[in-house]
């Protein structure tokens, strides 16, 4: 693996910047950009994010660039591995071309000090990750704010999904088909009664008034 270097190598001088991310040239642009300016940048190409981290936590505590996604399957390695990190005494630093709130929201919660885009100049990139290392805040309030908001709220829908019993969840994916009760009731070689009910029971488990809110909760899960 590129990057990889002793724990000695770090124990004094600056704090090391770890950048983490499946893109090759996005993360040793970053690392050349980081160096240049007089910083001990380090490249992280462990695909694994457990291992990613564990390989982090034995250098001295610095600032970690880390992308949301590390490739297919791994969607979620941003969430999963930094609050580890932060519990470690890293800062960690979004670097990502997802702007997803739920999923910015959701690394903010689990201890992240805020997001980068992608999309950015490499040479603003580089100045918002250097503003970040010094405890700056790069997010707005109000930004901040209304990621943490939906992600609150995409784990507050997930929670009551899983609520749901397995007809139950039949019973909303064909809602979601936009079969009524009947058509519903058809498929299932139930009664129209029967259907009505189960509607009945999975508007109170998703707190819900009407199956179009239904409907429209299960979307944004999948979104």
């Amino acid at each position: 693996m590129r990057g990889l270097t002793s724990p000695k190598s770090t124990s004094e001088g600056p704090r090391p910047v770890v950048v983490v991310d499946d893109h090759p040239l996005i993360r040793r642009a970053v690392v050349a950009a980081l160096s240049q300016g007089g910083l001990p940048a380090f490249e992280c190409s462990i695909a694994d994010p457990d291992a990613a981290a564990a390989w982090i936590a034995t250098l001295r505590p610095g600032s970690v660039v880390l992308d949301i996604d590390l490739g297919s399957g791994l969607e979620d390695a941003g969430e999963r591995i930094t609050p580890i990190l932060v519990a470690a005494g890293w800062r960690v630093i979004i670097l990502t071309g997802n702007r997803d709130r739920e999923v910015l929201g959701a690394c903010l919660a689990a201890g992240a000090t805020g997001w980068v885009g992608k999309d950015l100049p490499l040479d603003e990139i580089v100045e918002l990750i250097r503003r970040a290392m010094a405890g700056d805040e790069i997010v707005s309030h109000d930004e901040r704010a209304r990621a943490l908001a939906v992600s609150r709220e995409g784990a507050a829908g997930a929670s009551r999904l899983a609520m749901l019993s397995r007809r139950e969840r039949e019973v909303l994916d064909k809602m979601v088909e936009g079969r009524s009760a009947q058509e519903i009731a058809t498929d299932f070689v139930v009664s129209v009664h029967t259907v009505r009910a189960q509607i009945k029971s999975v508007l109170r488990k998703l707190e819900v008034t009407s199956q179009l809110s239904a409907v429209a909760l299960l979307h944004r899960q999948h979104h």
